[in-house]
């Protein structure tokens, strides 16, 4: 067997195998377009759309924000006094439990990062 005949041999058999790798990477974007993946989410929204991404309805949302602290998961902002949402927070807490040591540490260290809390240059 030459040279010739054993790449053409290796074509042929890895063929198959490309074909697949192609239609599995098909279906992987198409399974990522679904999932919405690459599209980033908001980290802070008005209520309609905190609403959507959570899950919930406008009355869940309302009745957990008397629980939340607010300036910290929401917050009221604009002349409409329109309540906005700290989504990350939020999902942190739903995930670790709102009154847990480290949620409320992520909670402080958020604070921090605001620009508000921040020490000025003299």
């Amino acid at each position: 067997m030459n040279e010739q005949d054993i790449q053409r041999a290796v074509e042929v058999a890895i063929a198959p195998l490309l074909q697949h790798i192609e239609t599995l990477g098909g279906k992987i974007a198409e399974l990522e377009q679904k999932l919405g993946v690459g599209e980033s989410t908001p980290e802070i929204v008005q209520q309609e759309e905190a609403c959507k991404l959570l899950g919930i309805s406008l009355r869940t949302l309302q009745r957990h924000r008397q629980h939340w602290l607010e300036g910290v998961h929401w917050w009221r902002e604009g002349i409409s006094d329109r309540p906005l949402y700290n989504l990350p927070l939020i999902r942190d807490g739903q995930r670790r439990g709102f009154d847990s040591v480290a949620h409320l540490n992520a909670c402080e260290a958020w604070a921090k990062q605001q620009p508000s809390n921040k020490k000025k240059a003299v």
